[in-house]
């Protein structure tokens, strides 16, 4: 029997991400840290990432870094490392941050739209 893969869940229009500018900051570090020894930034900044993630949730970007990455030891990073490197591919793609903190809170994550073309 072949798998079914269904499709992404788009998240409701307006309901912006959610993150400190702090965040983002100690996401920046993990992700020169951890990230950059595979990906760069080219992939994560700019209209690739905006044509891939605009109209997805925050919780499918988190699903996916926190459960695939590092990709030499997926999962190995803690939940804030895993938030904080979201919370920077938002803020470098133009999110605004706030007060706020992302928090593991999938059902919060999962209303929350990337949206970032409707959303600067």
């Amino acid at each position: 029997m072949d798998t079914v893969i269904a499709a992404p869940v788009p998240a409701p229009v307006g309901v912006v991400p959610i993150f400190s500018a702090n965040q983002a900051k100690a996401g920046q570090k993990v992700y020169f840290a951890e990230c950059v020894r595979c990906h760069t930034a080219d992939h994560f900044v700019g209209p690739q990432f905006t044509t891939a993630w605009n109209t997805r949730r925050v919780y499918d970007l988190y699903d996916i870094v926190s459960t695939t990455m590092p990709q030499d030891s997926p999962g190995n990073l803690t939940a804030d490392q895993y938030l904080n490197v979201v919370a920077f591919m938002l803020h470098a793609n133009g999110a605004k941050s706030g007060t706020d903190k992302l928090t593991t809170d999938t059902d919060t994550m999962k209303h929350m739209r990337i949206g970032l073309t409707e959303n600067k």
